[in-house]
């Protein structure tokens, strides 16, 4: 039995601190919603000298067959790595936002394909949100996917 439900989370934003060392700050995606829900201004100041940044969240899940009474079953988890990145050359089109994150893009890719979690099987590339953009900051998301096998406790 998994002790960490959740636990790939963690383990992703420790993948990218270890291969995508260009990437100053990695947290989890509760902080950019926080971070987002400030105004324009409060949100620059806060994110003052901590780009490029990477966030990481739980993003839901399938369920697959059961076994065991329903008690033993593989379940699908999403995650989402959401880059942000700031540039404020040709903030009227974000053509530097654009242009600082595909080679981060590129890394945060090739570090998270197929990479296998221990405990999860390899991370899978998934379908992604559109990016966003605020007050010269880029966000680009992209969505993993990943089996955990959950066994129930037996009497």
């Amino acid at each position: 039995m998994i002790e960490d439900y959740l636990a790939a989370g963690a383990l992703i934003e420790d993948r990218i601190r270890d291969k995508v060392p260009e990437i100053r700050r990695v947290e989890g995606v509760g902080d950019l919603t926080t971070l987002l829900e400030n105004d324009a201004e409060e949100f620059l100041k806060q994110i003052s000298g901590k780009l490029p940044s990477a966030f990481v969240g739980f993003d839901g899940e399938t369920i697959g067959d059961m076994a065991g009474n329903g008690s033993d079953h593989v379940a699908g988890q999403r995650y989402l790595v959401v880059l942000a990145v700031g540039n404020y050359r040709r903030a009227d089109t974000n053509k530097g936002v654009v242009d600082t994150a595909g080679p981060l893009l590129s890394k945060l890719v090739a570090a998270l394909s197929g990479w296998k979690p221990m405990g999860f099987t390899e991370l899978i590339r998934q379908a992604a949100p559109r990016p966003g953009y605020r007050a010269g900051v880029g966000f680009f998301p992209l969505v993993f996917t990943t089996d955990l096998f959950v066994e129930g406790l037996t009497e």
